[in-house]
C-alpha cells in the first residue's frame, strides 16, 4: 500500500526572505529640529514643539520628560554619594610638612 497517496497538500505559499533589516528606526537629521522643547495645551490635548510649531505625539512628549526626570535623579543620586564621601574625610597630609591635618569646612 502506498499511503503517500492519501497525502493531500496544501497549497501553501513560502515567504520570500527579507534582505536588510527588519526595524529601522528614522533620526533626524543634524540640523533638524530636535523637538526638545514643548508647549502643552490641556484642553486641546496637544503637544506642540516650541522650536519648530510642529504637532507632536503626546506620548512622544512624556518618554523625552520622563528620560530627562530619570537622567536628573541619577546625577542627583552620585551628587549625594560624593558629597557623602566628601564629609567623610575629615584629615588630610599636609603638603608642607607631611602630617595629618584637618580639613577646613567652609
Amino acid at each position: 500500500m502506498d499511503d503517500d497517496s492519501k497525502i493531500e497538500r496544501l497549497p501553501v505559499k513560502h515567504r520570500e526572505q527579507t534582505k536588510g533589516r527588519v526595524l529601522e528606526i528614522i533620526r533626524p537629521k543634524y540640523n533638524e529640529c530636535q523637538h526638545t522643547r514643548f508647549i502643552i495645551d490641556s484642553k486641546l490635548k496637544e503637544v506642540t514643539c516650541r522650536d519648530c510649531s510642529a504637532k507632536l505625539d503626546p506620548m512622544y512628549a512624556l518618554t523625552q520628560l520622563a528620560n530627562q526626570e530619570t537622567k536628573y535623579h541619577d546625577l542627583h543620586e552620585r551628587y549625594q554619594d560624593e558629597m557623602g564621601r566628601l564629609k567623610a574625610r575629615v584629615k588630610t597630609k599636609c603638603q608642607h610638612c607631611g602630617l595629618m591635618t584637618r580639613i577646613s569646612e567652609r
